[in-house]
């Protein structure tokens, strides 16, 4: 019976037709045949079978076979297409079965974005990349920063900047004791710590004399006595540091009271008075074309006042004395002009002398190591 059953149920269970899709066909999968679906039904009924009843009634097996074959076939029934009713060709109308199209599924395909994909393919590369240059980094940036440090202090140190350099050089040794330059580092500290203490005793000779001859001043000691006056302690301040601005600032104020005497004296035609004035103002600044050629000026004016005196004595005649007159009001108003004029440079030179103090009062604080030695005593003394 079996036998019977199976060949019809397999004619009817055909397999489906495949459906072409983008060059790719998927096949339908058949559908199990009832012979094969009995045989395992079959089967199990018979492992569920105790093993102890080996000998079963013949009858009572065959109608066990019966009804699960007859239950079966209701349910291949219920499977089974309906049979194609057989109609004429021309009355019969062809339906095509629209295809349904499947996407093609790469397998390889991931749908992950795409910035995603770059991070996890280019992370480690660029974690690399920063490794290599952080080690770059770390390896070469200090030796160059150790070269560049260690310049600027020589620099600082050949430009006669010896406070700047002092600075650097101590900053080179304390951050790179182990560098090959060391040794010439620790010797340019030696020397510059020589050059500060020499400069530490010239500070205090200078200041020692400049408190005398702010005394001095005071005391208007100008220029008397001799071994005792302003005049002298400036000009022994100014031979060892020409640019102090404290003592020019003093010589200049001394010379401003002498140009003020003489102009006095000019005016009450005290000529004599004016020209010893004058030659004082020469004797402190000998190099100043000014007052030399005030000192002729008044000279010229003395001797005129002379002949004036003898010709009023003699009792010329007017006429002369007038002439006189005439050119001696001429030669002062000569000397009023030059006068003018060199107030005008007096006053300029006031004018500028508040801010040369101011930034020279400045340098001189913050110096602390700079000495105008030559630079062959340096270099001995140094490496």
């Amino acid at each position: 019976k079996a036998a019977t059953v199976e060949t019809p149920v397999a004619e009817k269970a055909a397999p489906k037709p495949t459906l072409p899709i983008n060059s790719q066909t998927i096949e339908t999968e058949p559908k199990v045949k009832i012979a094969g679906r009995s045989r395992r039904m079959f089967g199990e009924f018979a492992q569920e079978q105790p093993k102890k009843d080996e000998k079963i009634d013949e009858n009572a097996l065959s109608s066990l076979i019966e009804s699960k074959l007859e239950a079966l076939k209701e349910r291949a029934k219920t499977e089974t297409p309906a049979p194609k009713t057989t109609e004429p060709v021309n009355d019969q109308t062809f339906q095509r079965e629209q295809p349904q199209l499947y996407p093609i599924i790469d397998p390889d395909y991931d749908e992950t974005p795409w910035w995603k994909i770059s991070a996890r393919k280019y992370g480690v590369a660029v974690a690399l990349l920063i490794l290599a240059a952080t080690g770059f980094y770390g390896f070469v940036y200090p030796k160059y920063t150790q070269t560049v440090r260690f310049e600027r202090a020589e620099e600082l140190f050949h430009a006669n900047d010896f406070r700047k350099a002092k600075a650097q050089y101590e900053l080179f040794a304390l951050k790179y004791p182990l560098d090959p330059r060391i040794s010439i580092v620790k010797n340019r500290l030696e020397a510059l710590d020589k050059l500060q203490e020499k400069e530490n005793l010239v500070q205090d000779k200078l200041h020692k004399l400049m408190e005398r001859a702010t005394i001095a001043y005071k005391q208007k000691r100008y220029l008397v006595p001799e071994h005792d006056n302003a005049i002298l302690y400036i000009n022994n301040i100014l031979a060892e540091r020409a640019d102090y601005s404290m003592a020019l600032a003093l010589r200049e104020q001394i010379v401003n009271h002498y140009f003020e005497m003489a102009e006095n004296a000019l005016e009450a035609n005290q000529y004599e008075m004016a020209v010893d004035h004058f030659q004082k103002i020469r004797q402190i600044t000998p190099d100043d074309p000014v007052i030399a050629d005030q000192i002729n000026r008044a000279l010229e004016l003395r001797q005129l006042d002379e002949r004036l005196q003898k010709l009023s004595q003699l009792a010329k005649a007017k006429t002369d004395v007038n002439k006189l007159r005439q050119e001696m009001e001429r030669l002062k108003s000569e000397i009023r002009s030059e006068q003018q004029k060199l107030q005008a440079i007096r006053e300029m030179q006031k004018d500028n002398a508040p801010v040369q103090a101011e930034n020279k009062n400045r340098n001189e604080k913050e110096i602390t190591g700079a000495v105008t030695a030559p630079k062959s005593v340096i270099e001995n003394s140094g490496s």
